[in-house]
């Protein structure tokens, strides 16, 4: 693996890694808020993330091959990334709510 694939792979979790520190930091808020802070700020960060991966990806492509092909995909992932962006961090809030409910679980069993 390649520093352009390494860095590339960087953007695509960046968003999971700062909603996971995010929900992490707001433990002791009511749900609901947690909810509405996680959907909007992983609305940004997923739509912005998704921008930032595909200019990076055909700015700094290795090989003019690489770029070119990366710039002649359709903007696909773009739009959904952008328009749909507070669906994924809605499906993220929702899983990182099961594995603290979980977690709930084990611990008081564990008492």
């Amino acid at each position: 693996m390649n520093f352009f694939e390494l860095f590339q792979d960087v953007i695509r979790l960046f968003p999971l890694i700062l909603l996971t520190l995010v929900f992490l930091y707001l433990l002791n808020v009511k749900w609901y808020w947690r909810l509405l802070a996680i959907v909007l700020l992983g609305w940004g960060v997923i739509a912005g993330s998704t921008l930032l991966f595909w200019w990076y990806s055909i700015e700094f492509a290795p090989t003019e091959e690489i770029r070119l092909n990366l710039a002649k995909k359709d903007g696909a992932p773009k739009v959904v990334g952008t328009l749909f962006g507070w669906v994924f961090a809605l499906i993220i809030y929702g899983f990182m709510e099961f594995i603290r409910g979980v977690l709930k679980i084990f611990y008081n069993y564990l008492k």
